[in-house]
C-alpha cells in the first residue's frame, strides 16, 4: 500500500513511475501485478451514495474527479505511437518483403489503435531494439505525466484504445486533448 500512496501523492511524478514500470514489466507479464494495484486497490473514492470505492479504474467510473490517473496516459501510446511506430517499422522493411510486412503492421497497428492490446507490437521490437524499448517505456512514463499535467481523465475497462475511448468518454475530463497529445505522440 505504500507503493500505492507515493504514486498517488505524487501526481505527475507517480504516474510517470507507473507508466514506465508498467511497459518495463510487461516482458514478464508482471505489469498485471502493478495494474491490479493501481486500477482496483490504491486510492479510495467516497460517492454520493456514501457507497467507498478503491483503485484508480473504480474510482473514475464511480465518478472521482481524480480517477483516471494510471489510465489515461495510455491512450496517447496506444492509439497513436505504436501504430506510428508500425507504420515507421513498414518503411524500413526491404521493399521486396513490404507487402507482407505491410499486411502484419496494418493488423497490429489496427488492434493496438482499436483495442488498446499492444503487446504484439512490443514484442515486435523489443528483443531487436531493447534501446527503442526503453525508449518507449520512458515516451509512455511521459505521456503518463503530460496527461495528469492537463488534467485529462479518462478511464478505460480493458485497454487504452478507441473502443473504450467511446465506452469512457462520458465520464472524461478534457478528454478531447487525447488528440493533440496523441497526434505529437504519432509524430514522435
Amino acid at each position: 500500500n505504500s507503493l500505492g500512496v507515493l504514486l498517488l501523492e505524487s501526481g505527475s511524478l507517480g504516474a510517470f513511475i507507473f507508466g514506465v514500470l508498467n511497459r518495463i514489466l510487461i516482458v514478464t507479464g508482471l505489469h498485471h501485478i502493478l495494474n491490479n494495484m493501481a486500477w482496483f486497490v490504491f486510492g479510495s473514492f467516497t460517492t454520493d451514495a456514501g457507497q467507498v470505492v478503491t483503485g484508480d479504474l473504480t474510482r473514475y467510473f464511480a465518478g472521482d474527479p481524480k480517477g483516471g490517473q494510471f489510465m489515461t496516459g495510455m491512450f496517447p501510446v496506444m492509439m497513436f505511437g505504436l501504430p506510428a511506430a508500425c507504420l515507421a517499422m513498414y518503411r524500413n522493411a526491404l521493399p521486396e518483403r513490404r507487402k507482407l510486412m505491410g499486411g502484419i503492421f496494418l493488423s497490429l497497428a489496427l488492434t493496438a489503435f482499436l483495442t488498446g492490446v499492444t503487446e504484439p507490437i512490443e514484442f515486435a521490437f523489443m528483443f531487436l531494439a531493447p534501446f527503442l524499448y526503453l525508449l518507449h517505456a520512458l515516451l509512455t512514463g511521459l505521456s503518463m505525466a503530460i496527461t495528469n499535467l492537463l488534467n485529462i481523465h479518462l478511464g478505460f475497462t480493458f485497454s487504452g484504445g478507441a473502443i473504450d475511448m467511446l465506452l469512457g468518454w462520458g465520464k472524461s475530463t478534457n478528454g478531447w486533448m487525447i488528440f493533440p497529445v496523441g497526434l505529437v505522440y504519432f509524430a514522435i
